[in-house]
């Protein structure tokens, strides 16, 4: 499959960025046809594994060489990897990355066909194929494991099938850019199938999709193994790839402790999954909300986002201080230091939040945050920062690293929006910042996700201090850095959020035990053998593995690589290498094949400096650790130019020229059926609010008036669907905005109105109470507003649940003997139900 980014660059021109399966030359992109996609979801309780198999085909008159970009989710482990070209089956090797492209390099010298799969980013895979033959099918299989995350309180499932451009900083190093052509293949849909198997431990009472339409079956009684099944599918076979596939599951128990070893040889690997719940005193806070403006969170996001902050500021704590920032090719803030909450700087938080448009440029995540952490620390108030992004940077690393050495006790909570947000951006923030993470599709309630963050924030945390292994001779094993185990300790946890522990073990143990300090005391929960849930799988060994390696990147003790190659996973280290010694002695690469004399010359996507420079991988040697970089500089070892699909493209040269240039490889390419030409726009076009903006290149060739009315009726069914979920309850909103910091209501004709209320008989009834039980008018309101919401907006709670909290706090204070509490509350709930 082949897709396009229109993107903005920062000289205010605007381009494109191709992905999916591609041959590329200098002045040309052209899409390799895909025929159909299978995804296959295997989900089993708290692990995941998706079988990915994508069918491309080469119809030109040419031997190919192609590179192919594909997203997974962030920290996923790849495990395994075929090829099957037309009638014959290739099974990928894991080796050591060096290794591996050496291979590569030779097998494509000597006229092989070969593929290597290497990891660009943690949540982006890079194929590169070579020597496709004319006329070739090739049948791309690999499988991935992930844990199943649990958000609100409900296992969620992302099938990421989009890869959105990177904003390049500023602050990084400017890359040569000038006009250039670009051809690009418009190709129909493939068909694509997605089928889920969900198997849970506790009853499976609902299984949705806020993304696509969805058919599931669910088995109400739980089978011979242990599990309740359900089945899910896609309702329509063919799809357009354009945003993530997410499946939620609604089981009776989504916080049941789960622990699973698996035996491999002469190791278990141990995989247990908690979702603790305790309580520990609320810790003043000082909050900090940082909102992404650029210009690709325009219309519906940044409207819902408004909505959020808006309701994020209602729901604050008294005793707590707070700030906005605002940013995009720059930043700004509502004050210099964070403000105490009050009702005078409530009211300016929420005019500085509706004055709030998405025209700020591109998506600067840095600068701002080094302004935030660690910024001025105000004595006895933890700074928690609430990130709202649905971008991507080319400098994560620099972010990540800024965070984990400059937070200083603070906690960073992030929140990903519709399909372009980069889920390795959007989680690694929240590991290094110690907070939590969520994704908002375009089509769910953003603040419900706010608030949850929030709550999460005040309700306190937590850290797991110690993992200890009773084994069978009854020693005590403790878990310390440099055992393989992960995460590292000490680890920060939330309560009713998922964490899962991961262990490899020579021996099984008789139990485990973890401590918490919760409050001033150290909490000990023990687990034993005999609750641990047996796998055969011969994978869990494999997803244990990779979590470690993820986790001990600065562990100079482990042999990360080792590792990797002895469980066969793909990792910054590793790379899956898979030949054909079949050989065309008709192919001739006098030109196709080249090593290049300095392969630091710049840079692949997946590079940590993000050198980028002209078409073709003009470098393989930027990622992984120093230690690698090196030992690839020694081997002088380049690459055939198989170009990178996010590469940015110099000034188009004639062919003569590529052909003498050393570091401008000519690849051969071939005609489809309807060609574009995509040119630089000036920067004066429809997207000059913003640095870039995801959508499909526009066909400028001719098309039947048939395929243009298709066209025109898909454009309107997707406008109508995301204007439906632009704003929140605009009545919910109204409601909310009643409140004082206090939780107090007090404005009876205005919240009557806003859900068509009688207001002569709801004063009359308040009267009556007041004059009963002695109460204030405002007591009565607050208490009436709170049976509003309970009553109106049952399914929005998790938005007003903070707002509530604050309200029910303050009427303690103020009412005193429950029996009167209770008597208003039953008369205000029949009032209610009577007058609807």
């Amino acid at each position: 499959m082949s897709f396009a980014n229109k993107t903005r660059y920062r000289d205010g021109s605007v381009g494109t960025v191709e992905c999916g399966l591609v041959v590329k030359s200098e002045d040309s992109v052209v899409g390799v046809p895909l025929v159909g996609v299978t995804a296959t979801v295997d989900i089993i309780n708290t692990a995941v594994e998706v079988t990915l198999e994508q069918n491309f085909l080469n119809n030109s008159s040419e031997t190919i060489q192609c590179t192919y970009l594909f997203p997974t989710e962030a920290g996923a482990a790849v495990h395994h990897f075929r090829a099957t070209l037309d009638n014959r089956t290739l099974h990928g090797l894991v080796k050591p990355k060096d290794e591996a492209r050496k291979d590569f390099v030779e097998a494509v010298e000597q006229n092989k066909t070969a593929f290597l799969l290497e990891e660009v980013k943690p949540d982006i895979m890079e194929l590169y194929i070579g020597n496709l033959n004319p006329g070739s099918t090739c049948v791309i299989q690999l499988k991935y494991l992930q844990e199943l995350d649990i958000q609100e309180l409900k296992p969620r499932f992302t099938l990421p099938t989009t890869i959105a451009p990177r904003y390049i900083p500023l602050t990084e190093p400017d890359p040569q850019i000038s006009q250039a052509n670009y051809q690009f293949d418009t190709l129909p849909d493939a068909p694509i199938v997605i089928v889920a198997e969900t198997r849970m431990r506790t009853p499976i009472q609902e299984i949705s999709s806020p993304s696509h339409k969805i058919t599931s079956t669910m088995d109400g009684d739980q089978s011979k193994d242990g599990f309740y099944h359900a089945r899910t599918e896609l309702k329509t076979e063919s799809t357009s790839m354009d945003k993530d596939f997410v499946l939620l599951i609604d089981c009776e128990d989504p916080l049941k402790h789960v622990a699973i070893v698996e035996k491999n040889q002469d190791e278990y690997a141990v995989m247990i999954s908690l979702v603790p719940k305790f309580s520990v005193t609320d810790a003043p806070c000082e909050f900090i909300f940082l909102i992404d403006c650029s210009g690709s969170m325009s219309g519906g996001q940044i409207i819902k986002a408004k909505d959020a902050l808006k309701i994020f500021l209602q729901s604050l704590p008294e005793d707590s201080y707070f700030n906005i920032y605002r940013f995009g090719s720059n930043f700004e803030s509502l004050a210099k230091q964070s403000l105490q909450y009050n009702e005078k700087n409530l009211k300016l938080g929420k005019e500085y939040a509706e004055a709030t448009s998405a025209t700020m440029g591109g998506t600067e995540i840095l600068q701002p945050l080094q302004d935030i952490l660690p910024g001025n620390q105000i004595e006895g108030y933890a700074k928690q920062v609430f990130l709202l992004t649905d971008g991507q940077v080319s400098n994560t690393e620099s972010v990540l690293d800024h965070i984990k050495k400059k937070k200083n006790g603070g906690r960073v909570f992030s929140l990903g929006i519709g399909d372009g947000a980069s889920r390795e951006l959007v989680k690694g923030m929240a590991k290094a910042g110690d907070g939590t993470y969520s994704f908002c599709t375009c089509t769910e309630p953003m603040h419900e996700k706010v608030v949850d963050m929030l709550s999460k924030a005040v309700a306190g945390w937590t850290k797991i201090t110690d993992i200890k292994c009773t084994m069978p001779d009854d020693t005590q094993l403790a878990l310390v850095k440099h055992q393989l185990c992960a995460p590292n300790l000490p680890h920060t946890i939330f309560s009713q959020t998922k964490v899962t522990l991961y262990m490899l073990l020579k021996e099984l143990p008789t139990e485990i035990s973890y401590t918490c300090a919760v409050g001033k005391e150290q909490v000990v929960q023990v687990i034993q053998e005999t609750s641990f849930c047996q796998s055969e799988t011969n994978k869990l060994n494999k997803l244990a593995a990779h979590q470690i390696i993820q986790s001990k990147e600065e562990d100079s003790t482990v042999d990360l690589e080792e590792l990797a190659v002895r469980y066969g996973i793909v990792t910054k280290h590793t790379s899956f290498i898979c030949i054909d010694e079949e050989v065309d002695k008709q192919i001739s690469y006098s030109q196709d094949v080249a090593r290049y004399n300095d392969p630091y010359c710049g840079s692949s996507y997946g590079s940590v400096e993000y050198n980028l420079c002209s078409a073709g991988l003009s470098s393989f040697g930027s990622g992984g650790t120093t230690r690698s970089r090196q030992r690839r500089k020694a081997k002088g070892m380049g690459l055939p130019s198989l170009p990178n699909p996010f590469s940015i493209f110099k000034k188009k040269k004639s062919k003569s020229e590529a052909m003498h240039n050393p570091n401008g490889i000519e690849t051969l390419q071939y005609s489809l059926a309807r060609k574009c030409d995509v040119s630089r726009g000036s920067s004066n076009d429809e997207f000059s609010d913003g640095m870039y903006m995801s959508g499909s290149l526009d066909d400028k060739s001719d098309l039947s008036e048939e395929s243009k009315e298709s066209s025109s009726s898909d454009a309107l069914g997707k406008k109508s669907k995301e204007a439906s979920a632009v704003a929140t309850d605009a009545n919910l909103l109204k409601v909310l905005d009643l409140t004082n910091t206090k939780g107090v209501f007090s404005d009876l004709n205005t919240l009557c109105k806003i859900v068509q209320l009688d207001v002569s008989k709801a004063r009359e009834l308040l009267n009556s109470f007041s004059k009963s039980f002695g109460c204030s008018m405002d007591v009565l309101t607050t208490m009436l507003a709170i049976k509003i919401l309970q009553h109106f907006f049952p399914a929005n709670e998790a938005s007003w649940t903070m707002i509530k909290k604050k309200s029910l706090k303050w009427l303690e204070h103020e009412l005193q003997n429950p029996d009167d509490v209770n008597a208003i509350n039953a008369s205000i709930m029949g009032f209610l139900e009577k007058h609807q």
